[in-house]
């Protein structure tokens, strides 16, 4: 029996065990008549059989009866071993039966076709990565697929408790067990809703097995009501997520909470408005100890800090924010409270720890910014913090220092100084001034000191020892090294072809420059542009900021040496390591530093100390010069003393180079002179 839809084409038939290919049994369906069918597929209606004299259909005809049903379906009722022609009781008996042969054809169809579906629909369900269960309103489970019954265990549907069962152990992602009535399903049933996509843990022995589950409810037309539930195991890629999650939060060097977390502890502070501390702590001189002893003796180091770190601060979070920095924050605590700790803490940071073989004594800097006042911003207390940490390392290092008022107005005032000097720079805006150094005996000045000064439109006139220490860390030191000295230089150029005598001039040079592989060569060049002379130029270089990585800094002496630039050593005396400093460098000068000079003829001591340093320069050949020369009395004891050269006050102050007039003898103070603050540092 052949059954098919009417929009069906003959390609699409369900049967073919009877002879004839589809095309022919389409045309008997179409026929809508008994047709016989004969094994050529030659086709004979039987009514034609029924002529007299027409011809019979060959022996093994097969007889094609179409049937019709209500359902649109077509039905070809296919008889094989029937006599042709047909006779009359036969063709009316069959037209009677017809109707009843349509029905139960067009049911063993719907039912073929109902099997079929639900085949394919186990097929689909069990190739299904996820548990599917299909349960009743009371939690039985009527079906379920492969993985259901790996999830459980079992191997048989009937053999699986009950969806509500407390024997699958569901606990939440906290660890807590969760009752039946908090079940997916059981929501799923109570609400109508469908509950996607819960994460639950299942306690099994000596392992927790993490699911995402869902739920979607079901009912049919009579009434009844259940749940569709489906289980996803997401262990893998919830582990996965979890070490990612404390990736994120976790410095993996010291274990301690990372920046993202002390950022939002921060926040919190703000968010809670009940005041508190923040602190910033840095390792002084740490790249030294990466640099002497290895990264990996670094490394335990922080981990020593971490740890001690952690094990002080109880009430609080502790973090590493990056390198050789950290951060606590500690909520609620009072300003007072906090500096009891971080003077407790210090210390103990501090003291001596053994890796590996070394022995280390670390030191820390600590900035405090603690509040009770509930506006502050997470901005402002790391702001805060970092103002007073900077203020520690600008006092010396390994201390602390705390936020105040104060820091944040000097602060203001730095940014604004880097913001004009960058201008002033970029346009040369910069001046420079002179300060006569005066040879005993000689009737005119053949020897000056530069000095860079800076009056700006906004903020007035502004001191060197406010600007040169902005530049530095700013990186503006090169650019208004290099303005300064090319100004200087074309000066005394044009002094020399007046006076007829080379005129030499004294530029301060600060150790980031001299530590610059190029600083040798730009020298050379801008002598060259300014048409002075190697001899001309004295750079001076105080003993502390060559002190430290010396071998930088005497490669470009050596090389300033060998163009013919003379060195001098600034502010001698004043350091920690002033005669080694005259044995390591290549220099020509010494400038006795005016702590020596003050009420020298008072302190007999100090006159010792001056005479010795002047024998000590003539055995080794260099110029001793005195500055801060302020008093006539001082200059007398100075002359008694036999020294050449001084420089100061005494002298002449500070001056344009339009307060200084070129002669034949040298240069001299012009008729008005406009000098500069008597506090005024050299640079």
């Amino acid at each position: 029996m052949l059954a098919h839809q009417t929009q069906d084409r003959p390609g699409e038939l369900r049967d073919t065990s009877f002879p004839g290919d589809a095309a022919t049994l389409w045309n008997a369906l179409e026929a809508g008549v008994p047709t016989w069918i004969a094994a050529d597929g030659t086709l004979c209606p039987d009514h034609f059989a029924q002529r007299d004299g027409a011809a019979l259909p060959a022996p093994g005809s097969i007889l094609a009866l179409p049937l019709r049903t209500d359902a649109g379906f077509h039905v070809l009722l296919l008889i094989a071993g029937a006599a042709a022609p047909l006779c009359p009781e036969v063709r009316d008996h069959l037209r009677w039966i017809q109707p009843s042969l349509g029905q139960g054809a067009q049911r063993a169809l719907l039912a073929w076709t109902l099997q079929r579906r639900e085949e394919q629909g186990r097929h689909i369900i069990n190739a299904l990565d996820e548990a599917l269960a299909l349960c009743t309103e009371d939690g039985t489970i009527r079906q379920a697929n492969g993985p259901a019954l790996q999830l459980a265990g079992l191997e048989q549907v009937e053999d699986l408790p009950n969806i509500f069962d407390p024997g699958w152990h569901l606990h939440d992602p906290d660890g807590r067990r969760l009752e039946p009535s908090q079940y997916p399903a059981f929501t799923a049933l109570q609400t109508g809703q469908a509950v996607r996509d819960v994460l639950v843990r299942r306690h099994l022995p000596g392992s927790v097995q993490w699911m995402s589950m869902n739920a979607v409810p079901w009912q049919h037309d009579d009434g009844r009501r259940g749940v569709i539930v489906s289980v996803k195991d997401v262990t893998e890629p919830h582990l996965l997520r979890q070490q990612l999650e404390l990736q994120a939060q976790q410095d993996e060097l010291t274990g301690l909470p990372n920046r993202r977390m002390f950022n939002q502890a921060v926040q919190a502070l703000t968010t809670r408005r009940e005041g508190g501390a923040v602190l910033l702590l840095d390792l002084d001189r740490f790249k030294l100890v990466n640099d002497t002893y290895g990264h990996h003796i670094g490394d335990a180091l922080l981990q020593v800090i971490a740890r001690r770190l952690q094990h002080q601060v109880q009430d609080g979070l502790c973090s590493r924010l990056a390198g050789d920095e950290f951060g606590v924050v500690l909520p609620g605590v009072t300003a007072q409270a906090a500096r009891e700790l971080v003077s407790h803490l210090l210390p103990l940071l501090e003291q001596p720890v053994s890796l590996r073989g070394v022995t280390l004594h670390p030191q820390v800097s600590i900035g405090l910014c603690a509040t009770t006042d509930p506006d502050w911003e997470a901005d402002a207390w790391f702001k805060g913090a970092d103002l007073a940490l900077h203020d520690a390392k600008q006092q010396g290092r390994s201390r602390w220092s705390e936020y105040t008022d104060v820091l944040e107005r000097q602060h203001a005032r730095r940014v604004a100084i880097e913001e004009r000097l960058r201008l002033t720079l970029q346009s040369g805006g910069l001046t420079v001034e002179y300060q006569p150094i005066e040879r005993q005996g000689q009737p005119g000045w053949l020897d000056v000191e530069a000095l860079a000064r800076w009056e700006d439109a906004e903020l007035g006139c502004v001191s060197p020892t406010e600007f040169i220490p902005v530049a530095e860390e700013a990186g503006l030191m090169t650019l208004l090294g290099e303005q300064v000295l090319r100004a200087a230089l074309t000066q005394v150029h044009d002094w020399s072809q007046v006076t007829g005598h080379p005129v030499r001039v004294h530029v301060n040079v600060s150790g980031g420059e001299m530590k610059n592989p190029d600083f040798a060569r730009r020298v050379s060049r801008i002598l060259r542009e300014t048409g002075c002379e190697p001899a001309q130029l004295i750079t001076e270089l105080t003993e502390s900021e060559a002190v430290g990585d010396v071998q930088p800094v005497l490669r470009q002496l050596n090389a300033l040496q060998a163009l013919g630039v003379r060195i001098a050593l600034d502010d001698f005396g004043t350091g920690h390591s002033s005669l080694s400093m005259l044995e390591q460098l290549p220099v020509d000068s010494v400038k006795i530093d005016r702590s020596f000079v003050q009420n020298v003829d008072a302190t007999p001591r100090r006159r010792s100390l001056l005479s010795a340093m002047l024998r000590m320069g003539e055995e080794l050949g260099v110029q001793v010069i005195v500055e801060g020369v302020e008093t006539a009395v001082e200059r007398q004891v100075l002359d008694t003393l036999g020294v050449q050269f001084v420089q100061g006050y005494q002298v002449s102050r500070p001056v344009p180079a339009t307060g200084l007039s070129a002669g034949p003898h040298g240069l001299t103070l012009a008729p008005v002179a406009r000098p500069l603050a008597r506090n005024s540092r050299n640079v």
